[in-house]
């Protein structure tokens, strides 16, 4: 704030820093420019992560790129010390409840699924859940806390380890078991070496592909697996453009973008045949139904789904994989229960299940959460649904503190 007269935060610093972005967005010849982003309500200039991405990719040298990085770093900081430091060593009933020495407990209120529920007559805990079926908590919301919060977690027990348990790609194996599409199923079911993110790679970099593209061009293999991600929930080239600048600092050419999720489609056809089938089905009948039962309504004909697309696709694609981590971590409870360990599932994660292993027990617990995660009883209602078979991947993380 000496330096430049900026004030970074609080009261009076708001238009301030629009007004400098709007400076800086002239300065980097970006009027006009559709990447630029506003606010929806206001339609003033955003001072948001995308923004300062892309002025830093156009701003020339000079104060104004100085304070812009600063500025972004400063957002990205505070953040996560207002967002999760904070609440959970200041407020007990948003983060750490009981304290012994340096080590401090946590007990988030969980919403199995989207729910109504208070917790402590507070009026700002009132829903819970997520729409797709999948698990969520809240206070302090361990599921979405930066890996740097996240690597500070320990074991409650002397001498015990916690260690997380991830599903390898389970999206895209879905998107490969529903489709039955023949690259998909390939990459998955024709043994190992074979990789998603390079086969597309090679496909949309040709001009710089090679055997160790994920070593050589690190940034770029970042793009090759958020477009693998993004197409399967129907994300548009403005999304992958955005995306790919946010992950990585690289700006792509929209022309490219749209031709790279064209270069995906042409090279699974089977999958988009698939992917535009279900949106038809929705439009159709106004609903989705799982072969679990569980189903969700959108609206009928093409003007009823036309906002929801996106939705439907995340409908078919998360919801399975969620209700696949359900049934697993049930029979992980149900033998830890039986067997009497004293191990605990003190998190899930969408797509993996942390354990708070007690000394001696790793060797069985590894054998029951690896065993009922890539064998999980729901999957083979999908494969009798679908009359195909894709196999389910474990990879084990250790937390070291």
């Amino acid at each position: 704030e000496e330096e430049h007269g900026l004030k970074l935060a609080g009261t009076g610093s708001d238009k301030p820093l629009r007004r400098f972005f709007m400076d800086c967005v002239e300065e980097a010849g970006l009027i006009g420019d559709n990447r630029v982003q506003y606010t929806v309500k206001t339609k003033n200039i955003s001072i948001g992560v995308e923004n300062a991405n892309l002025l830093k990719k156009h701003l020339p040298s000079g104060e104004s790129l100085d304070i812009v990085t600063n500025f972004q770093e400063f957002k990205e900081r505070s953040k996560i010390v207002s967002t999760y430091t904070k609440p959970l060593l200041e407020k007990p009933r948003n983060g750490i409840v009981i304290r012994r020495g340096n080590i401090g407990m946590v007990y988030p209120s969980w919403y199995p699924i989207p729910s109504y529920f208070e917790r402590g007559g507070s009026s700002d805990d009132k829903v819970g859940g997520q729409i797709q079926g999948r698990f969520s908590c809240k206070k302090p919301a361990r599921q979405t806390e930066p890996h740097s919060i996240r690597d500070c977690s320990t074991s409650r027990w002397k001498g015990g380890k916690l260690a997380e348990y991830d599903y390898n790609q389970d999206h895209l194996r879905m998107a490969a078991l529903l489709s039955g599409d023949p690259l998909l199923m390939d990459v998955y079911t024709g043994g190992e070496g074979k990789s998603i993110h390079l086969e597309t790679a090679a496909s949309i970099f040709p001009h710089i592909f090679s055997l160790d593209f994920k070593k050589k061009y690190p940034k770029e293999y970042t793009a090759t697996k958020s477009l693998n991600f993004l197409v399967i929930f129907k994300g548009g080239p403005g999304a992958f453009q955005s995306l790919v600048l946010r992950d990585t600092g690289v700006e792509l050419d929209y022309s490219f973008c749209v031709e790279a999720i064209d270069t995906w489609y042409a090279k699974h056809p089977v999958y988009k045949e698939w992917q535009d089938s279900i949106i038809d089905l929705a439009a159709n009948q106004g609903y989705l139904v799982l072969p679990t039962g569980w189903s969700r309504t959108f609206g009928l004909g093409p003007a009823g789904v036309a906002n929801y697309a996106n939705e439907i696709c995340n409908f078919m694609h998360q919801t399975p994989c969620a209700q696949l981590l359900q049934s697993a971590h049930f029979e992980i409870m149900k033998e830890f229960r039986n067997l009497h360990l004293k191990t605990l599932i003190c998190l899930q994660i969408y797509d993996a299940v942390f354990a708070d292993i007690y000394p001696g027990e790793e060797e069985i617990v590894d054998e029951i959460i690896i065993r009922n995660m890539e064998h999980p009883y729901v999957l083979d209602i999908f494969y009798k649904w679908t009359g195909r078979v894709v196999p389910w991947t474990v990879e084990k993380k250790e937390y070291k503190i």
